[in-house]
């Protein structure tokens, strides 16, 4: 993902209860320079462990009060702040951002498919593509039966599915059993036209249901 991407939108889930039962013993200056560089880190921007540069983003503080804050942050070897769970949030939102886009671009290449064979079926192509020695191999639609399960899935399919997943196909093949058990057990349901979207939006929705698991944690989110 470019920077431009990066910096587009900015957005991080925060649970006001969270945050209140989590910085409860600030001071109020603190606590609102403390958010100020929270959202200056959700946003990419690096921020000096300087007390000059926090009140540049939240107002005048004492030294006592800028002390609260860098209790809250970790500072690196090059004196910038940063913030464990700011980063874990948007690491996250990074990767559902990227699997909505891997999800748009498998929907995309199916339904360019589909146009293909419709295509192909119907001769409209130019007959010189056809000829066997310039045409590629046809690609096998991916099925499902009650009887066999999936049917042309190829390990190309798993691996452009397993952008959701950060490449772990182990992962796709796990939601593909998981996919059949539901099938199996909904027959009324299993009358799809597109099985390959069909894959593509279960697997987006698993993904995301995933991830949110750990967007809000049992402990305090800040």
């Amino acid at each position: 993902m470019n920077e431009k991407q990066r910096t587009k939108n900015h957005y991080m889930p925060l649970f006001f209860d969270d945050f209140v039962a989590g910085t409860y013993c600030m001071s109020p200056a603190a606590r609102g320079s403390y958010i100020m560089v929270i959202i200056a880190l959700a946003k990419r921007e690096r921020v000096l462990a300087n007390r000059k540069v926090i009140e540049r983003l939240g107002g005048i503080i004492t030294d006592s009060e800028f002390d609260e804050v860098l209790q809250k942050c970790e500072v690196d070897d090059e004196g910038y702040l940063h913030n464990r769970k700011t980063t874990k949030v948007m690491e996250i939102i990074d990767k559902r951002r990227l699997a909505g886009e891997c999800s748009a671009r498998a929907q995309h290449n199916a339904q360019h498919n589909a146009q293909h064979n419709a295509q192909h079926n119907t001769g409209i192509l130019n007959p010189k593509i056809l000829n066997p020695k310039n045409q590629k191999p046809k690609r096998k639609a991916v099925l499902w039966s009650m009887e066999l399960g999936w049917n042309g899935v190829c390990e190309e399919d798993k691996a452009a599915w397993s952008c959701h997943y950060k490449g772990d196909i182990t992962r796709v093949d796990e939601e593909l059993r998981k996919m059949d058990t539901w099938l199996k057990a909904n027959p009324k349901r299993a009358m799809k036209k597109n099985w390959e979207r069909f894959i593509v939006n279960w697997l987006s929705r698993s993904s995301s249901s995933t991830d949110m698991i750990y967007l809000r944690p049992s402990e305090s989110n800040f």
